[in-house]
């Protein structure tokens, strides 16, 4: 359980100097939890870097819908199937990635729970299946 504040922060999609401005801005401190919405990678130019941070600095992350997409090829690569066709960038992106950098990707969870602020943390484009053990997640 983090001892600082909860810093929430959406769609980092690669841009590891972005986050950490962002990070500086909010002036985030060692006892802060970090927790990001997802779509760690792609688009940016240093995808490698957030899941090092990610992996490095204890941050917390859900899986988004481009962190899921190059999973999804991954898995079918390994398991000797076709995978599916991903962008060139993307591609490009998924070949780069260290035995390291899958498994920060892998251990992603589809939701995260932030109890002390009553908030369940999930990427808008992924379908959590879940049931709250107590109540529905609200919205409203």
């Amino acid at each position: 359980m983090s001892t600082g504040r909860s810093i929430v922060i959406g769609d980092v999609h690669g841009c590891a100097d972005e986050l950490d401005a962002l990070l500086k801005e909010c002036c985030a401190e060692s006892g802060d939890d970090v927790v990001l919405v997802g779509d760690l990678i792609a688009k940016g130019p240093a995808s490698r870097d957030v899941l090092a941070r990610v992996r490095d600095e204890g941050f917390r992350s859900v899986r988004g819908n481009h962190d899921a997409h190059v999973l999804r090829w991954k898995d079918a690569k390994d398991a000797g199937v076709e995978p599916l066709r991903l962008s060139p960038t993307h591609a490009e992106l998924a070949e780069s990635f260290t035995d390291e950098d899958w498994a920060v990707l892998k251990a992603l969870p589809t939701y995260l729970r932030l109890p002390d602020h009553e908030v369940i943390v999930v990427h808008a484009a992924a379908y959590p299946r879940f049931r709250s053990s107590s109540r529905s997640p609200r919205c409203c």
